[in-house]
């Protein structure tokens, strides 16, 4: 059954693996005919189980239903991590991991095979019914390999690599980027992680003339993309090149932040790693995880990350995405990033979305993703999309139960689920928008600037603390939770605050001065979750706002991210007239 949000990971079509399996990166490319081609690593077992093979299927549906066809490497050798990339003559290019020895994890030495190996390259010029012969890409030998050398049981050397980013032309010229993990011991070790990973950039000039055109690895001189100072991390980059020219390249790290790296020189050099920021300076937040810049028409960059600070590999659901644009700056253009939106949720915590893919298609933004054992694809909808590229512009007042009303009437109970009795085992699917409110005014320390709230149907509290920032307490009548903000407001000056609590994804955020509190330098994130059991905010008769509140809104129903800008803007506008 679909969910109502389209949001939710249930609204996605499934597209098909291997039945209770392993299901990992669907990549998604158009065929100039309209159809859909994915590419999708798949298996009977698990992750690094061995098995793995990369499966390629087609749609005539926009997604809706996929036919299976051959796949680039039908040997019994592991085939994983394949990503497609179309030319302009319409060649299909199916790039991937191939264990081209036959090893079997752990009786090889190593624990897992799908993670090197050799980096294949095969192409289809009839939508995926045949494909080419393999070949082989090759791939310098980087400084790490010499520091940390690993070796099969037969004495080989074994390499470690793969891609999970969507490759792509430039005129003739193919780009792809390359993780390139290290390690001192024979990943032999459940549980053990590489101790250092970096990054790489392969270009093959003239691929789309001639399929034999040679692969330089990038930056020269064997040097790779590093860690920023304090991390041994810089891995699964994602590369876009902007409108003059700059090779724009975005990595996981294992200190809770991505890192940045540019070129100006076609990737013969790169500067420095740097931590990105949101406009507004807020560093953005990101877990070890995957997170893609795609360059779409009309100059737009869409974001995926996760919008959270943490080390590990957990912290992936919800799936955030914010804008980009590039933007002047006096050596060149690099990208500015903008204010994050929820993009896909699941109810339950345990559950971990990654390694998408989107295509813009026929007026369709279509995103495939993975929770490791069902891949789907969703539809987004093109106003939603819109409205969240229109974040740097947006100057639109919110409509709402404005303060004179809410002191008169009182706050109105706000209905978060709307189960049906016949629904109640799927109730989580059914759950209401939610609801927001927007605070505007002067707020001083130790005030309480909203209060609608009592012991027996709950409600909201809203108080500034002594260091300046707020605290939004919401409640039902047995179920409450807690939201702090950590940008100060108590400083003499006008802010505007809007309080978000979508009740479909579970999440209440706050967005101040048209800045999406992420925690900044004092909390690992800024949103946090609202619980499950919480089924409506109660509703109180008796409503105070503090002095300097010059205005108290309630809008019933979750707002975007990029609406709280909006609203900001437009009273920006409205005090300086």
């Amino acid at each position: 059954m679909l969910h109502r949000d389209f949001r939710h990971w249930n609204s996605g079509f499934v597209i098909p693996t291997t039945d209770g399996g392993y299901a990992d990166q669907p990549s998604l490319v158009a065929l100039p005919d309209g159809r859909l081609l994915c590419a999708v690593t798949t298996c009977m077992g698990g992750e690094g189980d061995g098995g793995e093979y990369v499966s390629v299927l087609r749609s005539e549906d926009g997604g809706k239903s996929w036919q299976e066809l051959s796949s680039p490497e039908v040997t019994d050798k592991d085939s994983s991590y394949g990503v497609l990339v179309i030319d302009r003559e319409g060649c299909v290019y199916c790039i991937y991991n191939y264990n081209i020895e036959g090893y079997r994890p752990l009786e090889s030495g190593v624990r897992r095979v799908d993670m090197g190996g050799h980096i294949c390259m095969r192409y289809t010029t009839d939508g995926g019914e045949s494909w080419s012969e393999r070949r082989e890409i090759e791939i310098s030998t980087g400084e790490g390999e010499r520091l940390y050398p690993c070796f099969t049981a037969d004495g080989k050397p074994y390499r470690f690599f793969w891609n999970v980013a969507r490759p792509f032309f430039d005129g003739d010229d193919l780009y792809l980027t390359m993780a390139k993990p290290y390690s001192s011991w024979m990943m032999m070790q459940e549980g053990r992680v590489f101790d250092e990973s970096r990054s790489l950039l392969l270009v093959a000039r003239g691929l789309v003339r001639d399929k034999n055109a040679p692969f330089v690895s990038l930056p020269r001189e064997t040097k790779e993309l590093l860690p920023p100072l304090g991390d041994c991390v810089a891995e699964e980059p994602c590369c876009v090149k902007l409108s003059d020219g700059t090779l724009f390249i975005i990595s996981r790290t294992e200190n809770g932040h991505p890192v940045c790296f540019l070129s100006r020189d076609g990737g013969e050099t790169f500067s420095d790693g740097y931590v990105p920021t949101h406009m507004g300076d807020a560093p953005i937040k990101h877990p070890r995880a995957a997170n893609f810049i795609w360059k779409l028409p009309n100059g737009r960059y869409l974001y995926w990350f996760h919008n959270v600070g943490k080390p590990n590999w957990g912290y992936r659901n919800p799936a955030w995405c914010c804008p980009c644009y590039e933007v002047d700056t006096p050596v060149g253009k690099t990208l500015a990033f903008g204010q994050p939106e929820i993009l896909l949720f699941h109810e339950s915590s345990q559950k971990l979305v990654s390694y998408p893919d989107l295509l813009y298609h026929e007026g369709h933004y279509l995103l495939t993703e993975t929770e490791k054992q069902t891949a789907r694809l969703h539809d987004l909808p093109r106003e939603f999309m819109e409205t969240i590229f229109s974040q740097d512009v947006i100057c639109q007042p919110l409509v709402g139960i404005e303060k004179e009303k809410l002191l008169e009437k009182g706050l109105p109970c706000q209905v978060f689920a709307t189960t049906e009795h016949a629904e109640r085992e799927d109730w989580c699917a059914f759950t209401g928008k939610g609801c927001s409110f927007v605070f505007e005014g002067s707020f001083a320390k130790g005030e309480t600037v909203f209060s609608a709230r009592n012991r027996q149907t709950g409600g909201v509290t809203v108080t500034v603390a002594e260091d300046g920032t707020l605290r939004l307490l919401g409640a039902s009548r047995n179920c409450s939770f807690l939201i702090e903000s950590t940008i100060p407001v108590a400083d003499g000056g006008h802010h505007h605050v809007a309080w978000v609590l979508d009740s479909s994804a579970h999440v209440s955020f706050l967005v101040i001065d048209g800045r999406f509190d992420n925690g900044t330098d004092k909390a690992d994130c800024g949103w946090c979750f609202i619980p499950l059991q919480m089924n409506e905010l109660g509703g109180e008769k008796a409503v105070t706002v503090g002095e300097g509140i010059a205005r108290a809104s309630l809008i019933e129903r979750a707002i975007l991210t990029t609406e709280a800008i909006g609203d900001y803007r437009a009273s920006l506008t409205q005090h300086q007239q």
